[in-house]
C-alpha cells in the first residue's frame, strides 16, 4: 500500500499528485508533492510515473525519481538509458545509447530539462560518455 506525506489522490492502482500519474504494478512506494514539485520512490517491486511533457518512466526497488515544477528532474539510482528515456521527451529527433555498458551505468544527478542537451552534455561527462550529434535530429550516445 502506498504511503505519502503529502496525501495524493489515491485512486485504486493509480495515485495522482497534481500532473503526475504513479501506477501502482504490485509495489510498495512514496509518493512526495510538495510546492517544488513530485518524488516518487519505490522500496519494493515497480512502479510506472506519467507526468507533464508524456515524460513515462518505470522504476524498480530502491529508485528515485523526482520531478520538480520548474523544468528539473532529480534520479537516484537509475541508469543512464533510462535518464536518456526521460529525457527524449524534450529532445528533438532521436537519441541511441549505443553502449550497453554505458547505458546500464548507474545515475544520480539533477538535470534541467529546460536544457536538454546541457542534461545530456551532463550526463555524458559523469559518466565518460561521449556525444556524436549527426545532423539536428540524431545523437549517439556511447563510451568515449
Amino acid at each position: 500500500m502506498p504511503s505519502s506525506r503529502s496525501c495524493p489522490i489515491w485512486a485504486g492502482p493509480v495515485v495522482e499528485a497534481g500532473a503526475v500519474q504513479v501506477t501502482v504494478l504490485g509495489t510498495a512506494f512514496e509518493v512526495d508533492r510538495d510546492a517544488a514539485g513530485v518524488t516518487v520512490s519505490v522500496r519494493s517491486g515497480r512502479v510506472r510515473v506519467d507526468g507533464p511533457g508524456a515524460v513515462t518512466t518505470a522504476l524498480g526497488q530502491g529508485e528515485t525519481v523526482a520531478l520538480w515544477q520548474d523544468g528539473r528532474l532529480f534520479v537516484d539510482g537509475a541508469t543512464v538509458a533510462e535518464v536518456v528515456d526521460r529525457l527524449r521527451a524534450y529532445t528533438p529527433g532521436l537519441i541511441i545509447v549505443a553502449d550497453d555498458a554505458l547505458g546500464a551505468r548507474q545515475v544520480t544527478g539533477l538535470y534541467d530539462l529546460g536544457d536538454p542537451a546541457a542534461a545530456l552534455s551532463a550526463l555524458m561527462r559523469a559518466h565518460g560518455g561521449r556525444i556524436r550529434r549527426i545532423g539536428p535530429l540524431l545523437t549517439i550516445l556511447d563510451d568515449a
